[in-house]
């Protein structure tokens, strides 16, 4: 998909604050009605309805369901990022918290961003319409990636940096990859474990390169 064939998020974002609201109500309207009953079986008048406002105002910001969903998609990955810039910051002061600290923190942060509201099952249960989100998540990714190489160069300065990249992408996709079953889960107790589960992993698998070991690795894994 090129940039010019790829859904906008909408056909304006207003600025005055009473449009605004409407604007953001339309918004988790769209996200509660996707979240329940998908997008190809939402409609706008549905949408409408539940935001407390006329179909007319809909198409006023929006074009279609499709700009609807690419909004609620774009300003979920704009929270993830702010989300990790906060806590990146808050690791790199002088005085930053413990490794160990960090990864409990970080996990909280972006399990309790995938629960709050309905946007993460609005966009992720409804992934033939998601191809453009996936764009934008995997990049961000990289991007978050890129800073928690910057985090082991502090908490594990011998780790080689060819490594250091490979151990921080690591990092990353796997706690996207458990976070996002944490999400999916229907039974709370299972979220709340996996949860858990996904603190003890990122742990183990670290805790060697900050103790100044290379952990054991296959023969193809590039080092330099």
């Amino acid at each position: 998909m090129t940039s010019r064939d790829a859904p906008r998020p909408g056909r304006r974002v207003p600025t005055q604050a009473r449009s605004r609201a409407r604007y953001d109500r339309i918004l988790e309207a769209a996200a509660e009605e996707f979240a329940a009953r998908g997008v190809d079986a939402s409609t706008v008048d549905d949408i409408a309805a539940r935001a407390g406002t006329s179909v007319g105002s809909v198409y006023q910001f929006f074009p279609n369901k499709q700009a609807l969903y690419g909004a609620i998609a774009s300003r979920y990955l704009a929270r993830a990022r702010e989300l990790f810039e906060h806590w990146f910051s808050v690791a790199m002061a002088p005085e930053g918290p413990p490794w160990e600290a960090l990864v409990d923190l970080t996990v909280d942060a972006f399990a309790a961003l995938d629960r709050d509201g309905p946007a993460f099952r609005a966009i992720w249960g409804n992934l033939p319409h998601a191809a453009q989100a996936l764009g934008e998540a995997y990049a961000i990714n990289r991007e978050i990636a890129a800073r928690v190489a910057l985090l082991l160069e502090r908490h594990a300065p011998t780790l080689h940096p060819a490594r250091r990249d490979l151990v921080a992408t690591t990092v990353v996709e796997t706690m996207t990859a458990l976070l996002f079953v944490a999400a999916r889960a229907e039974d709370p107790p299972f979220s709340d474990a996996m949860v858990a589960e996904a603190k003890v992993l990122l742990k183990r698998y670290l805790a060697p390169y900050a103790r100044g070991a290379e952990a054991p690795r296959d023969p193809g894994t590039p080092t330099a």
